[in-house]
């Protein structure tokens, strides 16, 4: 893939009024690319040559001349090309592409090394463990971290907007989570249940709000990813 049109795709979308603006959660998007060569079509090809064979002699249409020791053999070849496509699979689905601002292209590729069928992971999982092992992406995330990284724009009013919150974690700004609505609505009820942060809801125009919690129990049903409703 060239990776000036993987770059467009990840961090573009295009509007037909407006022409191309930037996505909103390129953070959110993984790219896993296969090694270069035909290794794995030309094995998909003996694949279904052999399963196309099997069928046929079922079917007769090879004819009936076939002993129970040349069926079971036919099978074998097919089980066998099967296990092949799965070991070109791991083997050959490899790199994962991922938007990064630290990169002069904005994507970062990671080299999974070689895999094979027979581990007890998956694919998917194999990727988490790869992100997972270069801080690319959390399970979970602490009031601190919030602290931290706290939006300049939005220190002098102490006030941050749940929406902007949530897209800072999907855009590439902040961390990757693997759950981020979950993780961020459960950290955030026990983060206002704690005193580590409070939550507010209906800004009115001098500046102070209809609802706020602080040091409290409160519903995760409080936690909405709006404009209007702020951790503070």
């Amino acid at each position: 893939m060239d990776r000036r049109r993987a770059t467009a795709s990840e961090n573009c979308r295009v509007d037909e009024t407006t022409g191309e603006i930037p996505r909103l959660y390129p953070g959110a998007l993984l790219w896993c690319l296969k090694k270069p060569g035909r290794d794995l079509r030309e094995k998909v090809e003996l694949l279904l040559a052999w399963r196309r064979i099997g069928r046929e002699i079922i079917e007769g249409t090879l004819g009936k001349d076939f002993d129970k020791s040349e069926r079971a053999d036919i099978q074998s070849k097919v089980k066998d090309a099967e296990d092949d496509v799965k070991d070109e699979v791991w083997g050959g689905y490899r790199f994962v592409v991922l938007a990064d601002n630290q990169e002069p292209d904005g994507l970062k590729t990671i080299d999974l090394g070689a895999g094979h069928a027979s581990s007890a992971e998956t694919l998917c999982g194999r990727v988490i463990a790869a992100l997972k092992s270069q801080a690319l992406v959390n399970e979970s995330v602490g009031a601190g971290y919030i602290e931290r990284n706290w939006p300049p724009a939005f220190k002098e009013s102490g006030a941050w907007p749940l929406a902007s919150l949530r897209q800072s974690f999907l855009n590439g700004a902040l961390t990757r989570l693997l759950d981020p609505d979950r993780v961020l609505r459960d950290k955030i009820v026990d983060f206002v249940s704690k005193g580590d942060f409070g939550l507010a809801s209906g800004q009115k125009t001098d500046g102070t709000y209809e609802r706020v919690w602080y040091s409290e129990p409160i519903s995760p049903d409080e936690v909405v990813f709006e404009a209007n409703v702020f951790l503070c």
